[in-house]
């Protein structure tokens, strides 16, 4: 009796275990469910708020690594500057190119090259048996009744001989150019105008000159033509200034810049090229805020005028651009993936 006891005893106890151990799996488990049920496990995005569009902030540690430089919006006028190549010449209405009436042998010259002459001097004598003569020379065979074989050449005005083509004892025609003489004391520069900046161009103007021969030193000029046609070749217009030459500084042929400066508008705004770059949707310059702070702002531009842009719309007067290091801002503000403010 006692055995079977026992034995039953022992049999309960497993069968208790068990179920313990079922009531343990089932709370764990109705625990879990509810304790899922409570916990939202869905993902949540990482969204900062995003500052003030179109701003670029630097600390000091990045504005003193980055030196830049500003520059004002300026209003006013402004000087286009434009420069053309152009060559120096002889003033043609001050040149002469001396030749033979008649066919003859040279007798004598009298003159050599860059000599200075006064008008009628005599600069060669040649001798013919032609009786093609001046009016001149007939007036005194009517005064002597006498024939001269010798015919002078004479200098036409006061000036300096640039070119003689002339020996003595050689027989010259009378389509040889003897001599060339010019007067120096003023002379013309010669240009070529390119079709887009003849708007800039006009008659008795003043203008620069600088001569490579003497490149720190600037001569003033004034122009004196304005070509009426094109040439179809280069699409350029020639352009005159007479330029005085007192001291025979300027040669024919030494190449020169001519500097011309056209005032605009006086309520034109302007900023400096530098200050302008490529944005994501058109030019952009940036403007100082507070301290460390500069604004990505896109403009519209007008035309260039050498080292400066006249800007349309965008920004205004007084306000500060960056020029030196405005490069570095638009890799600091594509980097932080910031839009400009239109």
């Amino acid at each position: 009796m006692g055995n079977s006891y026992m034995a039953l005893f022992n049999t309960r106890r497993p069968v208790q275990a068990w179920s313990q151990s079922l009531l343990v799996c089932f709370i764990l488990v109705v625990g879990t469910a509810c304790e899922d049920r409570s916990v939202d496990t869905t993902p949540v995005a990482h969204n900062p708020s995003p500052g003030p569009s179109g701003l670029v902030r630097l600390t000091a540690e990045e504005l003193s690594r980055m030196r830049l430089e500003l520059s004002p919006v300026v209003q006013g006028e402004i000087l286009s500057h434009r420069e053309l190549p152009a060559t120096v010449q002889a003033n043609q209405n001050e040149l002469a190119e001396v030749t033979a009436l008649i066919r003859g042998r040279v007798v004598k010259v009298y003159v050599d090259l860059g000599q200075d002459v006064k008008k009628g001097m005599l600069l060669a004598q040649l001798h013919s048996v032609d009786l093609g003569v001046p009016r001149e020379e007939i007036e005194r065979l009517d005064r002597e009744h006498t024939i001269k074989a010798d015919m002078p050449l004479r200098a036409p005005f006061d000036g300096r001989v640039i070119t003689r083509n002339i020996t003595r004892g050689e027989v010259v025609e009378t389509d040889q150019t003897l001599f060339t003489v010019v007067n120096l004391t003023d002379v013309w520069v010669i240009g070529k105008v390119p079709e887009k900046d003849i708007r800039f161009i006009r008659k008795d103007q003043s203008v620069n000159v600088v001569l490579a021969a003497y490149p720190y030193a600037i001569f003033k000029g004034t122009i004196t033509y304005v070509g009426d046609m094109l040439d179809p070749s280069t699409r350029t217009m020639r352009l005159r200034i007479t330029m005085p030459n007192p001291e025979r500084l300027l040669k024919p042929e030494m190449f020169t810049i001519v500097s011309v400066y056209v005032a605009s508008s006086g309520d034109a705004l302007s900023v400096p090229l530098a200050a302008v770059q490529d944005g994501p949707v058109g030019k952009m310059v940036f403007v100082q805020g507070e301290t460390g702070t500069f604004e990505a702002r896109t403009v519209t531009l007008g035309n260039e005028e050498g080292d400066v842009v006249r800007v349309l719309e965008g920004v205004k007067t007084g306000e500060q651009v960056v020029t030196k290091g405005s490069f570095a801002l638009k890799s600091e503000m594509e980097r932080h993936k910031i839009e400009p403010t239109s």
